[in-house]
């Protein structure tokens, strides 16, 4: 799919899940440039595919797509350490919580791009509201070691 260019001054979206379809789009002109990126990609949108699935959210509520996107920035590689470095984000003095400024920026710009958002600030509300849950929450990862403790239990 062909995305199109962001407005001046916003970030450009490398892809999405389109929950109305349950689909995951990639935008081209992103993925040819940039293809060593796309498997981080499809895992954050997967994150999501899974997310709505299993909570069926509702992608109007700011706190519901919040919460998807701390997930998915955490549990995709999103905000790894060496990609914040080379993003420049990640500096001998701001080393500490580097990963969860990650998550908290991307998850802000992502619910900013929802057309429910009326405001950056209102973005910066729902990821705060959402942060505390979320943060730890690292299903589907988790359910692998469920099953394999529940074989072994058989």
């Amino acid at each position: 799919m062909r995305c199109p260019d962001p407005e001046a001054g916003k970030t450009a979206a490398a892809g999405g899940f389109m929950p109305d379809t349950g689909t995951i789009v990639m935008c081209q002109q992103w993925a040819a440039e940039q293809p060593g990126e796309v498997p981080n990609t499809v895992a954050h949108e997967m994150i999501h595919a899974y997310d709505d699935a299993r909570a069926r959210l509702d992608w109007t509520n700011l706190v519901h797509h919040a919460c998807t996107e701390i997930r998915a920035a955490n549990l995709s590689g999103d905000c790894s350490f060496w990609r914040e470095v080379n993003r420049a984000n990640v500096s001998p003095l701001r080393v500490a919580k580097a990963g969860e400024r990650c998550v908290r920026r991307r998850a802000q710009i992502s619910v900013a791009m929802n057309p429910a958002c009326t405001s950056e600030r209102a973005a910066e509300a729902a990821v705060d509201q959402a942060t505390t849950h979320h943060h730890r929450d690292t299903l589907p990862r988790r359910l692998r070691l469920q099953t394999s403790s529940w074989r072994s239990r058989r």
